[in-house]
Formats: structure tokens, C-alpha cells, sequence
């Protein structure tokens, strides 16, 4: 655990609900996510009924994508001939958003955007064989999947809707010139997110969100470039932007206006976002002059926290990549053995011992026997041991009130 960098506060104003007290964040158990027989894995999305999607490597060599629930992983079967393929979103019924590539590739540029329905094999959602590369990115209740597709000889890169075996390309910007957008995830209610080249600026990206068959482009932190990663129910769009001074910096939109998370001084991405406007991704921060390490984190509220200070265990994750309506979270990093793999994190509530969804004082006596005891559960810091800071940190909890 690393309790110098435990909630680091919110810098930016934002117009988030205001609050009286800094909320005390969960903690996390962790479940390392299996491989397809292979030495990694890689979590990139989760439902909230609890499906895990990803891509894992194979004793050959080649990496997969993978259905991963209560412990069982999933192979998602392979089109013929492909040797590669991943998986970036999944629905509650399992339906998995993704891409194959063929025998040949050696990079992603021949990569196909596809979508796995529950016990079949991946449907090919470019199926006139159109494109150069494209995946499929979200996927959303009604099935209906988003993502993006290089046109073949045309040097264009399209974000397209896909629903009931058709597939249109996303109306553009007004003003577009560029013809590069790239589509990256939706709600259930059909508002698609993603990212475009702006009008005579093919360089650089132009976050958009399309409702209603409108593309309107979003204002990033400065004229330079933003993304938009992912958008929750109420419409708000998690994603990333750069600065004048050229930093690159988590962002969320809402009523259409771009805020900037704290990110510690550094560069940073936030990559999902639920229902309850939590958000996760990664910042990199620079520590006395060493180069700068990639950290997961989670926004709640208006406040940043490492996911290393919030879990059970020695585990320092790269990135968290996704996070349901539940505040379960797909990440990845390496584990105890050096092995880049995916992980599900579990939010729950130390120091709740008769489990009402609170502290209060009916959990106070429990908490001191297991603290007499030596018992691990009276290890609310999740430092490995009993002592004063655990009680220090029960009662922080107990004072609040909650987790």
C-alpha cells in the first residue's frame, strides 16, 4: 500500500455536486484474470452483469480475445484463417464487441471489425471486405455495435454504426474535409461517441458525440487535440485532451463543456465512466526525475485515488481500462510474477462486519475483537498488519459513515 499518494485532491473547478466531506473511496479485492494458456492478458472491458472481455496469448503465441465470468474463461472462437483478435466491449447478455485480423497480419492494418453473439463465432461487421483495419469498439442492450473502419483506396478511416447486419458509416462533422473519425462507444439510448479530424486540421483529433443522425464536434481545453473514450447514460463523455502547453490531460464533458481531472501534474486518460459519473483510466506522473510510470486510477466525486492505495495486496496496475454501474473494474499491469495480465477489481467495504452497507457503531465491537485477536479482517488499512492505523483508518470510516 502507498498511503503518501492516497487521495490526491481534485485541482480543477469543476461543477460537480459539491460535497461536505471527501468521500472515502472503496477498497478492492482482486482477481487475477486466467490466460488462454498462453503468459498475458489484457482486460479492456465489463458489463455490469459481470462479464470481463479482453485479449490473452496462446501457447502458440498468437493472442485472442476472451469472455471471462465467475471464474470460467472463454476462448471466443476464432474466424478461419485469422490469428489475432481482441476484445474492447461487451453488453450484459455477453454480445462482444472486437476485432479478427487474417493469417498475414503483422500489424493491425488488416483487422476487421467484429461482434460475438452469445455461443457463435465472430460476425464480420466490414462484410464487403471494404477495409484496410477497423475494430468494433462498443457495443450496446439492443446489440447495436460502433467502431471505426479503413476504407480501402479511398484514405479514409470511418466511424460506422452496425445493427441487424447492416453497417453505415457515421454522418461526419459539417465541414469536414479530413474524412478521419473514428467511433468508440454508445448508449443504450443511442448517443455514439468518438473522434474525428477536424475541418482542415487532418493531424489532429476533434472529440464528437452524434445523436439523432448529428455529428457535433466537442470543445477540447485548448485548440489542440481531445478524444472522446466513452459516454454513460446521462450523456456524459469521458475521454482525454491536450493543453496549451502541451500536456495531455483526463476530461470529462458534461452539458457539452470539457473539465479537466486532476492528474497529478502529469499526463493522464480517463478511459470509462458509469452511471454514477465515476471515472476510470491512468495518469503518468514523473517522481523525483525518473522517467514517468503509468498509474490506474479512479475519479469519484471530485476526487483522484490511486488504485495501488486502494487495493488488497501488492499491486500496482497500468491502467484501469473500465468500470460498470456496480464500481467493478478491468484493469491490467503486472502481476507478482512480472506477467502483464488483465484483472477484475471489487470494490467492497472494510470495517462493514454485519455487512448493512455502512459503519456505525453496531460494527465498532467486531472491529476491536478481530483488532485484539489479530484477526486479518481488522485489517482496514490493508497494510498486512494490525495495528494503530487501522484503527485510525476505522475511524475515519465510522465518522463518515460509509465506504
Amino acid at each position: 500500500m502507498h498511503p503518501e499518494t492516497t487521495a490526491a485532491c481534485f485541482a480543477a473547478a469543476l461543477p460537480f455536486a459539491s460535497i461536505a466531506q471527501t468521500p472515502v473511496p472503496p477498497s478492492y479485492r482482486v482477481t487475477e484474470l486466467p490466460t488462454l494458456g498462453g503468459t498475458t492478458s489484457l482486460a479492456t472491458g465489463i458489463s455490469n452483469s459481470g462479464w470481463v472481455v479482453g485479449q490473452s496469448s496462446t501457447p502458440s503465441g498468437y493472442n485472442f480475445a476472451f469472455r471471462w465470468r465467475d471464474g470460467v474463461m472463454q476462448a471466443l472462437p476464432p474466424r478461419a484463417g485469422s490469428t489475432q483478435s481482441g476484445a474492447f466491449a461487451v453488453n450484459d447478455a455477453g454480445d462482444v464487441a472486437g476485432f479478427y485480423a487474417s493469417v498475414n497480419a503483422t500489424t493491425d492494418s488488416s483487422s476487421q471489425p467484429c461482434l460475438w453473439r452469445q455461443g457463435g463465432v465472430a460476425a464480420d461487421l466490414d462484410p464487403f471486405d471494404r477495409g484496410l483495419g477497423g475494430a468494433a469498439m462498443g457495443v450496446n442492450a439492443g446489440v447495436v455495435t460502433v467502431g471505426w473502419l479503413s476504407v480501402a483506396g479511398g484514405g479514409t478511416i470511418s466511424g460506422f454504426r452496425a445493427a441487424g447486419g447492416t453497417t453505415t458509416p457515421i454522418t461526419l462533422p459539417t465541414g469536414d474535409t479530413c474524412h478521419i473519425s473514428y467511433a468508440t462507444d454508445l448508449t443504450d439510448a443511442g448517443i455514439i461517441v468518438g473522434y474525428a479530424a477536424p475541418p482542415d486540421q487532418c493531424g489532429d483529433t476533434a472529440a464528437w458525440s452524434h445523436t439523432q443522425g448529428v455529428t457535433t464536434l466537442l470543445p477540447g481545453l485548448s485548440w489542440r487535440s481531445a478524444v472522446a473514450s466513452a459516454v454513460n447514460a446521462a450523456g456524459d463523455i469521458a475521454g482525454r485532451a491536450a493543453t496549451d502547453d502541451n500536456r495531455t490531460l483526463p476530461v470529462v464533458w458534461r452539458g457539452g463543456l470539457p473539465f479537466a481531472l486532476e492528474s497529478r501534474g502529469g499526463n493522464g486518460s480517463a478511459l470509462d465512466i458509469n452511471a454514477s459519473g465515476d471515472v476510470v483510466g491512468q495518469v503518468f506522473v514523473s517522481v523525483q526525475g525518473a522517467p514517468s510510470k503509468p498509474s490506474a486510477c479512479v475519479w469519484i466525486g471530485e476526487h483522484l485515488y490511486s488504485l495501488r492505495d486502494l487495493i488488497i495486496g501488492d499491486l500496482d496496475p497500468d491502467a484501469a481500462t473500465a468500470i460498470n454501474d456496480h464500481g467493478e473494474i478491468a484493469a491490467y499491469g503486472l502481476n507478482a510474477s512480472g506477467r502483464l495480465r488483465g484483472f477484475l477489481l471489487t470494490p467492497f467495504c472494510i470495517g462493514d462486519f454485519n455487512g448493512d452497507g455502512g459503519i456505525d457503531n453496531s460494527d465498532t465491537q467486531t472491529f476491536f475483537e478481530a483488532w485484539e485477536e489479530g484477526d486479518f479482517d481488522a485489517d482496514v488499512n490493508g497494510d498486512g498488519g494490525i495495528d494503530g492505523a487501522d484503527v485510525e483508518r476505522f475511524f475515519e470510516r465510522w465518522e463518515a459513515g460509509r465506504c
